[in-house]
């Protein structure tokens, strides 16, 4: 009778723990170096440092969007929505913020017309891809995004979380503005990725959880086709409905 309650309340917070460890999303700061700007940013010399943060949230991405096994060599998680793309997405699997110049950026609010976020692998998982856009017509927009090419073996964790290492040859960044069609931008070099610490409240709720599954076990007896809507690299060459 002891055991069947332990076990109910771990049942219970098992539920609890497992939406929670989904949902939680990963942050990374980052630095760069910007390599070149366009626009409003023009005035931002090349060789600034620019710094900010990349947001993944792998719950956030929808099944039909999404494909692959997160962390194989061929994976993808995206969400996708807005009165150009069909059902509204309140969503976002990837965001991210930047200060360089005293320009600052962060990812808007899911865009009316068009909210785009996914990461995926790429060639072979050699490379990472992250990239966002949120439109709210045909003319406004912003957009961000970045990539790690190795030479070899992959550029993120089995978890699916970007890494910089010995075979990085290439890590670069964009975050641009468009105001009735007029497009500011600017491009940067990744020198270094690192991961946020969860706060150490999720720290003690799982250390928590996971004392009361081994308490109650010792107390127990033996009985999509993938759409790839926008992509966007540092050339300009630009494969959306809002390039650059």
């Amino acid at each position: 009778m002891k055991f069947n309650s332990y076990l109910g309340i771990l049942c219970v917070c098992a539920s609890l723990a497992a939406p929670i460890a989904k949902s939680a999303p990963v942050t990374l700061d980052f630095t760069g170096t910007v390599t070149s700007t366009s626009g409003s940013y023009s005035s931002i010399a090349a060789g600034t440092q620019i710094t900010g943060t990349y947001t993944f949230n792998y719950a956030n991405g929808n099944p039909s969007d999404s494909t692959g096994t997160i962390g194989s060599s061929n994976w993808q998680v995206e969400e996708q929505g807005g009165t150009a793309l069909g059902p509204p997405a309140a969503n976002v699997v990837f965001s991210s913020t930047a200060s360089v110049g005293g320009v600052t950026y962060a990812t808007s609010a899911p865009g009316a017309s068009e909210n785009e976020s996914f990461a995926r692998s790429e060639n072979s998982g050699t490379w990472f891809h992250a990239q966002e856009l949120q439109a709210t017509d045909s003319t406004d927009y912003t957009t961000s995004y970045f990539y790690i090419e190795n030479s070899t073996g992959s550029p993120y964790t089995s978890t699916g979380a970007p890494v910089l290492t010995a075979a990085t040859t290439s890590a670069f960044g964009l975050f641009g503005v468009t105001t009735a069609s007029t497009s500011s931008s600017v491009e940067y070099t990744i020198t270094s990725l690192t991961p946020v610490p969860l706060p150490a409240a999720a720290w003690l709720m799982l250390g928590g959880l996971g004392g009361l599954g081994a308490f109650a076990l010792r107390t127990g007896t033996r009985t999509r086709v993938e759409r790839v809507p926008f992509v966007l690299r540092p050339s300009g060459v630009a494969g959306g409905s809002h390039p650059i």
